[in-house]
């Protein structure tokens, strides 16, 4: 994973092989692993964007975006 797409989540850099989704570098996800399932809430959106169950993945956000603007 090079420098620009690398996990800034602690959960996920713990992982082997963390999901490749926009949510991974977002400043605004919050990734848990419960009961040995991986998800993450956005907090922008106020919703589920992933979980080892339904494997949604977000190509482009503007959530990254809104992060970074607002300092979150």
């Amino acid at each position: 994973m090079d420098e620009e797409r690398k996990a800034i989540s602690p959960t996920l850099a713990s992982l082997e092989n963390p999901p490749d989704t926009a949510c991974a570098r977002c400043q605004s996800s919050l990734w848990l692993l419960a009961r040995k399932e991986l998800k993450c809430f956005c907090r922008i959106m106020h919703t589920l964007t992933w979980s080892d169950e339904e494997k949604t993945r977000v190509v482009i956000c503007d959530g990254e975006f809104l992060a970074q603007e607002e300092g979150a």
